[in-house]
């Protein structure tokens, strides 16, 4: 399951925030993401900002406009936290195809990431990307938001499944080990399957901060397996055999499930 938005600035889920969301220092947000086109705006894949402007305090994860480039911004008291990948191929979200993209903060250093269902997913080239100096300025008041929101015309025409956000950063390693996973590792602050449920995205971490769905419909899932994965390898076999999961991923989850028995 997942989450389809269109055009319409409407289609966003709303995570009502808690104090453990708020002004985290170091950070990770990862999820797979199917662009249907490329917008002439930015696609939100995650923010906390305000809702009509930057606001006093922001963090924001976005692909930028049709380049298709993933862009992260955070605001301190001294200058802007700014990142954008490279505008060449390989560093650019293409549509058509599941994606799976990463953004990460650690002591005001930005890094942007992507993979895809036959690619692991690895730090990309940047256009620009500007370190942080001073304090991170506070976005306490805002909530989580994804999708085609409408502050500076925001939206994303696609589909996004799997969104986790961790207040570690993590490493490429461990980002590669959740790529393949339909369960939640390295304990994420908020977990979503997204597409459980029409109305709401329930936060499956236990901490609360659960989401309110509007305008996005329940969309197929990430070609994973089945929507909550494979419990058993004998039933990723036995899938396999009937022609479940695309070839070009059955090696990848064959050897994913094959070390998660082993285990």
């Amino acid at each position: 399951m997942a989450l389809q938005f269109t055009t319409d600035t409407t289609d966003v889920v709303v995570v009502t925030r808690t104090a453990a969301m708020d002004d985290l220092t170091t950070w990770t947000e990862l999820a797979w993401v199917y662009l249907d086109s490329l917008s002439a705006n930015n696609m939100c894949v995650g923010s906390k900002q305000a809702n009509a402007g930057g606001g006093t305090g922001y963090r924001i994860c976005n692909i930028r406009l049709s380049t298709g480039q993933l862009n992260m911004d955070v605001n301190t008291d001294t200058t802007d936290v700014a990142c954008r990948s490279a505008d060449s191929a390989g560093n650019r979200v293409p549509a058509g195809s599941w994606q799976f993209v990463g953004y990460r903060l650690s002591s005001l250093v930005p890094t942007l990431y992507m993979g895809s269902l036959t690619a692991a997913i690895a730090e990309l080239a940047y256009l620009t990307q500007t370190t942080g100096t001073g304090n991170l300025v506070s976005e306490a008041s805002y909530d989580y938001r994804l999708g085609n929101i409408p502050f500076f015309t925001t939206m994303l025409p696609g589909r996004v499944a799997l969104l986790g956000v961790w207040n570690t950063a993590l490493t490429v390693q461990q980002m590669r080990a959740q790529q393949f996973s339909t369960k939640p590792l390295n304990s994420p602050l908020f977990w979503c399957y997204l597409g459980m449920g029409a109305a709401n995205a329930i936060d499956l971490t236990g901490n609360g901060n659960n989401g309110a769905v509007t305008g996005a419909t329940v969309a197929n899932h990430v070609p994973l397996g089945p929507p909550f994965g494979y419990d058993l390898y004998e039933q990723f076999a036995a899938a396999a055999v009937a022609g479940g999961p695309p070839p070009s991923i059955v090696p990848i989850l064959a050897d994913y499930y094959r070390r998660k028995k082993v285990q």
